[in-house]
């Protein structure tokens, strides 16, 4: 994501949010954004964004975790017991 950082924040929350009401797992730092110059200017790459320590570690971060979970949820997944609506009387509405 590029933009400033309040926007880039809004659609991780809302991004990620929404993920997990598909049922994916969403772990810790799973976003990563850069906020470059606001207005016109250079592109993330021009500016030379990827050599950036803050876009370094966000993405290292947010690499590490992801192969982390996926690991943990290879290992350990979430049964679907309880999880279907067959579970709960096979009723698809949803109410909140």
């Amino acid at each position: 994501m590029t933009g400033n950082e309040d926007g880039a924040h809004a659609s991780a929350e809302t991004t990620l949010f929404n993920m997990t009401h598909l049922g994916c797992v969403v772990p810790p730092n799973a976003d990563t954004y850069w906020v470059g110059d606001a207005g016109p200017g250079p592109s993330y790459l021009d500016a030379g964004g990827p050599e950036h320590p803050y876009t370094q570690r966000t993405s290292s971060w947010c690499a590490h975790n992801l192969l982390h979970m996926a690991r943990i949820m290879r290992d350990n997944p979430i049964p679907p017991i309880g999880n279907t609506l067959e579970a709960h009387g096979g009723d698809a509405v949803h109410t909140g």
